[in-house]
């Protein structure tokens, strides 16, 4: 094959394979789940208002009440994941799943809709209400203004 073809062949397969690094938070892209979030969302001004047209997010928890006993933490997923306004989660679109607030650590973050991966609270998380803080990030893990939240409630034993 004559080198100007096979150099136009290699920036066909690889202009779209090099694009997608890091879109696919399953496959990495992300950093560590200790690292800092971007913005600060908290609790108390995590929800959009959802009015119509606006970009959106919603869903429910699964369960909505967990126990940690004797340091094992039960798993919950976020479930009826629905998104509104036109938002969709390609190009790199994903959320991100904190607890409390976005000022510190996520604890998941993904793509995944109707449902979310297991998602699991640190095993010293305090009893009582908490909050889920989802926020839609872009490929740049910047947070595009899109949150919503649902309280957890931690029983310990």
């Amino acid at each position: 094959m004559h080198p100007t073809n096979l150099l136009s062949v290699l920036v066909l397969i690889l202009v779209p394979l090099l694009g997608a690094c890091g879109a696919d938070p399953v496959d990495g892209g992300e950093p560590e789940a200790d690292a800092p979030a971007a913005g600060g969302v908290d609790a108390a001004a995590g929800a959009d208002s959802g009015a119509p047209g606006e970009r959106s997010i919603a869903f429910d928890l699964d369960p909505s009440t967990i126990t940690i006993s004797g340091g094992q933490v039960p798993v919950f997923q976020l479930v009826n994941i629905q998104l509104g306004g036109g938002l969709i989660l390609t190009g790199g679109n994903h959320y991100h799943v904190y607890l409390d607030t976005t000022d510190g650590r996520y604890l998941i973050y993904s793509a995944a809709v109707p449902s979310s991966p297991d998602i699991e609270v640190d095993a010293d998380t305090p009893a009582g209400t908490h909050s889920i803080i989802v926020e839609v990030q872009d490929g740049d893990h910047e947070p595009i203004g899109v949150s919503a939240n649902r309280p957890l409630e931690v029983l310990v034993e």
